[in-house]
């Protein structure tokens, strides 16, 4: 299987040669329209490990973007204790584990420089190759994330195979139900079509035309 993933990674690199190699070697001054790769760390101060947990868009007011971090709410600490439970219910599922450690890795580039091991976001920005264009960690984001949904998926399987357990047999619909309205709530102002920004219809006016 390493091999097999060493000749994929070679290829898809050998794919892409012609614009990294470019890439690296252009200047990234601000004058030159690459400077993003030596910008400042940004927003610091607002990422922490809570919302690493809850993979909590700190600018997210439940409908919209804002410019104002927005407190956690109450409910999406439901998120990571179920993933939890998956972990712990499915210990033995080498896979299940895998997605628990990349997770792991999610949680602790999320928080950017919160604590604990304050410097090691800044140590990764200004010495590990490419890093430098994550100036704020939301991007990591997409690794929780990711781990969550096979972690929680891990354990409605779990809840839904314990056939044996008449209590956990009684309570399996409202389990399901509770894990699928944690995200179609979060959901709502994309369906509703209240979230605004790039989802609103654009039209050409007339005129323009």
């Amino acid at each position: 299987n390493l091999f097999l993933t060493v000749v994929i990674f070679t290829i898809v690199g050998l794919l892409n040669a012609y614009w990294i190699i470019a890439f690296a070697n252009i200047s990234h001054e601000p004058s030159s329209g690459f400077g993003f790769l030596g910008r400042q760390i940004f927003a610091s101060s607002n990422y922490n490990i809570l919302n690493s947990l809850t993979a909590w868009n700190i600018w997210w007011t439940g409908g919209k973007q804002s410019s104002v971090v927005q407190p956690i709410p109450s409910y999406f600490w439901a998120i990571p204790f179920i993933s939890i439970l998956g972990l712990l219910f499915n210990k033995k599922n080498k896979l299940v584990v895998l997605f628990g450690l990349i997770t792991l890795i999610g949680l602790f580039l999320g928080k950017q420089e919160a604590v604990p091991f304050t410097r090691a976001y800044t140590w990764l920005y200004y010495h590990f190759p490419g890093f430098n264009a994550f100036r704020e960690a939301s991007k990591f984001y997409i690794l929780i994330l990711t781990g969550y949904s096979i972690l929680i998926g891990a354990f409605t399987h779990w809840v839904w195979n314990q056939n044996g357990r008449k209590l956990i047999k009684l309570v399996r619909y409202p389990i399901l139900v509770i894990i699928f309205l944690l995200f179609i709530v979060n959901a709502k102002p994309l369906i509703t079509g209240k979230i605004g920004s790039i989802f609103i219809p654009r039209y050409i006016p007339s005129e323009y035309l």
